[in-house]
């Protein structure tokens, strides 16, 4: 829109209100994208997914698509007077909405938004406009909408107003909708073609001006549910409202991820998508019953009691999982699982967010059935991709033998290339017996890359040398003189060996 539809009207303070006013509406419609909520009362019922701006369509103002597959076609109109002529502002929406109706009853489009007739259980024809519009428009027209969507098939139009005022208004709307009917159609319209029409109207009045309620609420939504710092929320709405206008100049769209990643551009921290929160809450706690259930692997019993060390590894796969993917590899016995336990559990200490996966617990074949097993609402990966964190985020999984054909593993296998390929925030530390990597090509793929860095020479394994890995050796004579120091009261009456009990637990 902007300096073209000035130029064509003339510009002045009326068209640059009309142009702020649709822009703090498209603004409005953005923060309940990012809110995962309903833009009703002018988008369709389902959650707002996605929304164009200046669109080719008649009714071109924006375009609101939700997760239902419905629409909304939305006109704002700062302000609106009950007129008659050809020439109104009133006469130019009804007129839009007919030319939409009509344009989109053939529904062989492959826009989604024309790929069937428009539906009024899911679509809506809206003008959106503000308290400055006349009564009889906020009011009466309004009311009479309402009850047009309300009639019943052969019930006349006359029973949509009940008041002298009304029945100026709905005479008003139905000499606006059959002349534009005649004009868009070739012919004049009939009853039904008039209720159809009608059925799918609304007008709705969206106080989105300085400290209007609409404003309000869509701070509330930035500070309560969308961002981590509710301090920033005028910055957000501020950002929202530039967003809107550019997108309008470049006849543009965006949806949710677009808008997540325009506020985080400049600076603003956001919270995960709400939709999202339930399924990130069980992932967090399977983690923690996943580290409850290999605790055992991380202590040795003694004399009717556990001792534990802390392995140099454990420190070293949380540096170099800082900076990337990798895989834990070792000798059967060396203490694989144990360390993969300390490590996990010391990062959901430290207040990481972790997933934390063993296969042996695990008996789905595919992402799907994973998803089940889980219990989670989204796609596993999907859920990722929208949990939010600064952070790395890391995936834990213990015992990946992928190259065993385990339908598990092959499921997991698929996970973890998803995740390494993406180039997200989220890591992958994995534990693998020598056998599998050396025989999986696709393992050695995924992890190529040099770790000297970070991984100490003596937890590397010249095999792997061009894999990104940490090699967890048998215990050390540190380590195993830390282990005595822990239970000396145990040796003798226990039969404690060091030397060799520690060296044999996994």
């Amino acid at each position: 829109m902007g300096q073209e539809q000035s130029q064509r009207t003339g510009g002045g303070a009326a068209t640059q209100g009309g142009i702020n006013f649709q822009n703090r509406v498209s603004a409005w419609v953005c923060v309940h994208i990012l809110a995962g909520r309903s833009a009703v009362p002018i988008g369709p019922g389902g959650i707002a997914a996605y929304a164009r701006f200046e669109t080719p369509e008649p009714v071109d103002d924006i375009l609101i698509g939700d997760t239902n597959e419905g629409h909304a076609f939305v006109q704002a109109k700062r302000t609106l007077s009950l007129s008659t002529t050809t020439d109104s502002d009133l006469a130019s929406a009804v007129d839009q909405f007919v030319r939409q109706y009509v344009s989109t009853r053939a529904g062989s489009d492959k826009r989604p938004w024309r790929a069937r007739p428009l539906d009024p259980t899911k679509d809506r024809l809206v003008v959106a406009t503000t308290f400055e519009s006349s009564a009889p428009v906020r009011i009466d027209l309004a009311a009479v909408l309402d009850r047009m969507r309300g009639l019943t098939s052969g019930q006349p139009f006359t029973d949509a107003a009940t008041s002298v005022d009304q029945r100026k208004a709905l005479d008003t709307l139905l000499e606006h909708v059959r002349r534009s009917w005649q004009s868009a159609a070739g012919i004049k319209p009939t009853d039904s073609d008039i209720s159809a029409v009608c059925a799918l109207m609304h007008l709705s009045v969206l106080d989105v001006e300085t400290n209007g309620l609409a404003e309000r609420e869509a701070l509330s939504l930035l500070e309560n549910r969308i961002l981590e710092n509710s301090l920033q929320a005028g910055a957000a709405w501020s950002t929202l409202l530039q967003v809107a206008a550019d997108l309008s100049q470049r006849r543009s769209g965006i949806d949710e991820p677009g808008l997540r990643a325009a506020l985080e551009q400049v600076g603003i921290g956001l919270k995960g998508p709400a939709r999202y929160d339930k399924d990130i809450g069980k992932l967090r706690n399977h983690a923690r019953e996943t580290v409850r259930y290999l605790r055992h692997n991380s202590r040795i019993p003694v004399g009717g009691t556990e001792v534990r060390v802390d392995r140099l590894a454990t420190e070293v796969i949380r540096q170099a999982s800082d900076t990337g993917s990798l895989v834990v590899v070792g000798w059967p016995g060396s203490g694989k699982s144990g360390v993969l336990h300390d490590f996990a559990e010391s990062a959901i200490d430290a207040g990481r967010d972790v997933v934390f996966i063993a296969v042996d617990q695990i008996g789905a074949t595919s992402l799907g059935e994973l998803r089940n097993e889980l219990g989670l609402e989204h796609e596993l990966i999907e859920i990722l991709r929208n949990w939010p964190g600064h952070r790395p985020g890391i995936l834990v999984i213990d015992a990946l033998d992928a190259a065993r054909g385990d339908p598990a593993s092959g499921a997991l296998l698929n996970l973890v290339r998803a995740i390494v390929t993406s180039g997200g925030r989220w890591r992958v530390v994995a534990s693998i017996r020598k056998y599998d990597l050396r025989y999986s090509p696709e393992l050695r793929d995924l992890f190529r890359g040099d770790v000297a860095l970070t991984v100490p020479s003596n937890l590397r394994d010249r095999e792997f040398s061009l894999l990104r890995h940490v090699n967890v050796p048998l215990f050390t004579d540190e380590e195993l003189d830390a282990l005595r120091r822990q239970a000396p009261t145990h040796r003798s009456q226990a039969g404690f060996s060091p030397s060799l009990d520690a060296r044999e637990k996994r």
